[in-house]
């Protein structure tokens, strides 16, 4: 019988330096880390990030080794073996998925560890870990706020290291420092009052009825069984007018064990928990101080990361309304912007104006990666910046 290759529910990617002295320099090494939106499976999201490893390999940024990974959310995976963790059983809430996605990024980091890669002609590469790894995070709708989330806890953790750290007879705590989150880019961010938006009114009404994640993922199952794989992929092409691969994470979501329930049961939390904006300083950042202040600047301290936010102009998980007082109290200034000079450490807040939609990953990939290369680019040459400001 015909059968519909399943999506992968990890996706890892090596863009390798021009540069054969990079190649050999840990510190060279930038790792990206991509956390889904809702529904949270990778699979739609292949394109995007084969394109930006791609682009990566090509960038300016030459001397540089990128490596990338992401991965479904839990509860979403399209193999049952991989749907539950030690502790717990899908569905997951959101603040479950929150300390999960920590899990994996810990792992994706950890020091003086080796792992393969896979470059862009799906060649396994070696990877050796630096002690202290670069991060760049990337999340797209829910994902921009568990974004947030770990860098808040990254930071706070951080900043008690280094306090610990300065007490007599106390030694660094190593397991909190294997980490420098340099920078977090948030694509159609849903990070307060989604419950207000156009989607959010027509869907947290609806959301709060009892059993309804459980019910909802029973009868999608039991539909879905009823119908041969193949003709049940040309449905779901012909219904979504979706390419290739967003048809095949949409069948493989379908037929997955959780997929429904799960995404239906962490949509209600997502009404419920984003809300109001109740991060401080360890996330939107202060004003920078001038050369010679950052110059004299502790380096067990954390450096707040430079965030870029790309919001949609007409999102419907997103109201006009809360996105632009949320630009209005947290953006930066533009000044210095591209150069990685900028005089601000707030973040840089960007309204998309190409009618990009908030499902990106299905027809707008390549668009969007080439976008957050530049974004990328400037993390990076702001990184070095910041790190030549200290020696």
């Amino acid at each position: 019988m015909p059968h519909v290759p399943l999506p992968r529910d990890r996706l890892r990617y090596s863009a390798p330096p021009q540069s054969s002295l990079a190649a050999t320099n840990p510190s060279s090494a930038y790792h990206i880390f991509f956390i889904t939106g809702n529904p949270g499976l990778i699979g739609y999201y292949e394109p995007f990030l084969r394109t930006l490893s791609s682009l990566l390999s090509t960038t300016s940024q030459h001397q540089h080794q990128f490596n990338i990974l992401g991965t479904s959310l839990s509860g979403f995976e399209s193999r049952a073996s991989a749907s539950s963790t030690r502790h717990h059983h899908p569905p997951y809430g959101l603040h479950q998925q929150i300390e999960l996605a920590e899990e994996r990024l810990r792992v994706f980091v950890q020091p003086d560890q080796d792992h393969d890669g896979q470059d862009n002609h799906g060649r396994t590469t070696h990877i050796k870990r630096p002690s202290a790894a670069k991060v760049i995070l990337i999340g797209h709708s829910v994902g921009a706020y568990i974004l947030l989330e770990l860098i808040r806890r990254h930071q706070c953790r951080t900043g008690a290291a280094a306090a610990a750290a300065a007490e007599p007879k106390n030694h660094h705590p190593h397991h909190l420092m294997d980490m420098d989150i340099v920078g977090g880019i948030l694509l159609f961010p849903t990070v307060t009052h989604i419950a207000k938006s156009p989607s959010g009114l027509r869907f947290s009404a609806i959301l709060k009825l009892p059993y309804l994640a459980l019910v909802m993922g029973a009868l999608i199952r039991a539909l879905v069984a009823l119908l041969p794989e193949v003709l049940l992929y040309q449905l779901v092409r012909r219904a979504t007018a979706f390419p290739d691969h967003a048809a095949r994470t949409t069948l493989a979501f379908l037929q997955s064990r959780h997929g429904v329930s799960q995404a239906l049961y962490m949509a209600k939390d997502e009404m419920e928990m984003i809300t109001e904006d109740n991060w401080d300083h360890e996330v939107w950042g202060v004003v920078a101080r001038d050369a010679a202040t950052t110059s004299r600047m502790d380096p067990g301290q954390p450096t707040t990361p430079r965030l870029t936010f790309y919001f949609g102009e007409n999102d419907h998980w997103v109201a006009d309304d809360t996105r632009d007082s949320l630009i209005a109290a947290r953006a930066g200034s533009l000044a210095g912007y591209g150069n990685g000079k900028s005089d601000t450490k707030k973040p840089l807040m960007l309204i998309d104006k190409e009618n990009t939609p908030h499902g990106f990953c299905i027809n707008h990939s390549e668009i969007m990666a080439e976008k957050v290369r530049g974004w990328i680019e400037d993390m990076i040459q702001r990184d070095w910046w910041m790190v030549s400001q200290r020696e």
